[in-house]
């Protein structure tokens, strides 16, 4: 019908609610056109669209309220086989966090379970107030726990590499760590940031580790 307004929550905009609890009743996949504008090519994108009911609303943002028992956001797909897929997306803070929770879960078997969410900050790239293109922590929907499962393993081994950085170089991190694997849970995501050589900078990048001028590191503002 015409002129109706659309009072949904923007695309990539910031959800009132930061944490909740409840069932998600739909997963949509929503394909949307954009046209060309100023400095832009027409292109094709496509949202993940998770809908929750029965929610528990456990945090919202300062001076907002919040009172419906429902939760709905979308999230811009991004196919992590594409040359140009990045791991500073909302995408991938969303699909990280349930390969922490379980290696064989996937978005279509969180369908009609009770799960939590909350938006935690991810390293997303962002313009800053010059236009430059930077990676800052930023809030992101993540999943917390799902019916008993929880990822909490990801959250042992940050606090396990954190102690372990303490005084140390990051050379010497790197060493310790490959020296004790059996530690890291089994997340391979963390491993192979390990032997690839960029943990250390994704965490100081996020401010979760601290880097001295002399290398040493020690714990970030942002660590659990």
């Amino acid at each position: 019908m015409a002129n109706q307004f659309d009072i949904g929550v923007p695309v990539g905009g910031q959800h009132p609610v930061k944490r909740f609890r409840g069932t998600l009743r739909e997963l949509n996949r929503k394909n949307v056109h954009y046209d060309a504008r100023e400095g832009q090519k027409a292109r094709d994108v496509t949202y993940a669209e998770f809908k929750f009911a029965d929610c528990e609303i456990l945090e919202v943002r300062e001076g907002l309220v919040y009172t419906l028992p429902t939760v709905t956001f979308e999230i811009q797909y991004v196919d992590p086989n594409q040359r140009n897929a990045s791991e500073n997306s909302r995408w991938e803070a969303m699909a990280s966090s349930i390969r922490k929770t379980s290696d064989d879960l996937k978005p279509n078997d969180l369908l009609n379970k009770t799960q939590e969410w909350a938006q935690l900050d991810w390293p997303l790239r962002a313009q800053d107030d010059d236009g430059k293109w930077i990676t800052r922590p930023t809030p992101a929907w993540q999943l917390v726990s799902i019916e008993g499962a929880s990822n909490n393993r990801a959250a042992d081994v940050i606090q396990y590499i954190i102690e372990t950085a303490e005084g140390k170089t990051e050379t010497e991190l790197y060493t310790e760590l490959m020296a004790n694997t059996s530690k890291l849970n089994g997340q391979q995501q963390t491993i192979d940031k390990i032997t690839s050589g960029t943990l250390v900078e994704d965490l100081v990048s996020t401010n979760i580790l601290s880097k001295a001028k002399d290398g040493t590191l020690s714990k970030g503002t942002n660590a659990p």
